[in-house]
């Protein structure tokens, strides 16, 4: 019996997995913005793989006697300073692009899953702290005894009295992450805000420091700001006391 019972959770669940694939697919087909940026992509890749053959021109090949001439038969779209075909420049640019957008695609990959796996191990013990504290409380112990199960009584009555220390402590992890760019942009050697106000330490240069330092303390107060804003709407004491 167990075994049988076993085979139609498994057979449920491997229904409701395709289910869920075809709707994405679908929520996919019908998203207009979706279609047309995997349409440019997929264009960009087929001409990046069939630039010898459908380039007129190699992508050196310089003629000297047509420089910078306008677009023409020989020339669709003219030549360079250098007698280089524009549109043999574009075609086999469209590899250099490809490459770079993966690259970045990677890099920023590398460094949100570095962030996030630091970041999150340490919002995960606090969220474990808080909700064991949570469920020890009399308020959750009354719920379980009048019914509810123990998962329930910690979702419907513990989780909303941890929620906020757990927001705050989320807001103060973003500011920090956002504080903390410039030790990522060194260490990746990335353009950015934080490797401006190193180097404009390093030169002295005072007024850009200034406001360098004004735009990164306006994001921190912005993010506390909003803690605030999340933490009115959430407590009922605090919207009955305003």
């Amino acid at each position: 019996m167990s075994t049988i019972t076993e085979e139609v959770v498994d057979s449920a669940s491997i229904a409701a997995a395709s289910t869920k694939r075809k709707s994405l697919w679908a929520l996919a087909a019908r998203n207009t913005a979706v279609i047309f940026g995997g349409s440019i992509l997929l264009i960009m890749l087929v001409i990046a793989i069939l630039a010898p053959w459908i380039s007129p021109y190699g992508p050196t090949q310089k003629d000297r006697t047509a420089l910078r001439q306008p677009p023409s038969w020989e020339h669709w779209l003219g030549t360079t300073h250098m007698g280089e075909d524009v549109l043999s420049q574009i075609i086999y640019g469209t590899r250099g692009v490809i490459v770079v957008g993966f690259l970045a695609a990677f890099i920023a990959t590398v460094i949100a899953i570095t962030i996030g796996v630091i970041e999150g191990a340490m919002l995960m013990r606090f969220v474990r702290s808080a909700t064991l504290q949570a469920t020890g409380q009399d308020f959750v112990r009354t719920a379980a005894a009048k019914g509810l199960t123990r998962n329930q009584a910690l979702v419907r009555h513990g989780l909303p009295t941890v929620g906020l220390s757990i927001i705050t402590v989320l807001g103060l992890q973003v500011a920090g992450i956002i504080v903390g760019s410039v030790v990522i942009e060194q260490l990746f050697s990335l353009p950015g805000i934080g490797r401006m106000l190193v180097a404009d330490v390093g030169n002295r240069d005072l007024t850009k420091v200034q406001g360098e330092l004004l735009v990164l303390t306006s994001f921190v107060l912005i993010i506390g700001f909003v803690v605030d804003l999340v933490h009115r709407m959430l407590d009922p004491r605090q919207r009955e006391a305003a």
